[in-house]
């Protein structure tokens, strides 16, 4: 059972989106890697860095630091000239088999005033 998200690569079950976990530091939960998909308005896109966070719970026997807990990633873009930026935020739980269940959402504003905010799905993210 992990304490901290396992580190490695973390694909959802549609193929689309890839999250590459390279550090989890359990002070502060803050997660750095990569976050890339092959879908969006404006084609594929890549962010890396600190991509997301993640928070224990106390469990019924009052442990704390063990999966399940809530985690959170979000990857956007805005090219140099920003003709555009797209942000996609997924949220939901590390389980204790080291896969995640998160929900997603993406906004998109480019600058022929086009907005979209949609919905990206629940998906189960493997390594």
């Amino acid at each position: 059972m992990s304490t901290v998200p396992q580190t490695g690569t973390y694909l959802s079950q549609d193929g689309h989106v890839k999250i590459q976990i390279d550090s989890a530091n359990p002070s502060n939960g803050q997660i750095t890697g990569l976050y890339a998909t092959n879908d969006s308005p404006e084609g594929p896109f890549t962010d890396k860095g600190s991509i997301g966070n993640y928070a224990w719970v106390a469990n019924s026997q009052g442990q704390s630091g063990a999966a399940p807990f809530c985690i959170r990633f979000t990857g956007s873009v805005r090219p140099d000239g920003f003709p555009y930026c797209i942000v996609d935020s997924w949220n939901g739980a590390y389980q204790k088999d080291n896969t995640m269940l998160l929900s997603g959402t993406r906004a998109y504003v480019n600058n022929k005033a086009v907005v979209q905010v949609t919905f990206l799905g629940t998906q189960t993210f493997k390594k």
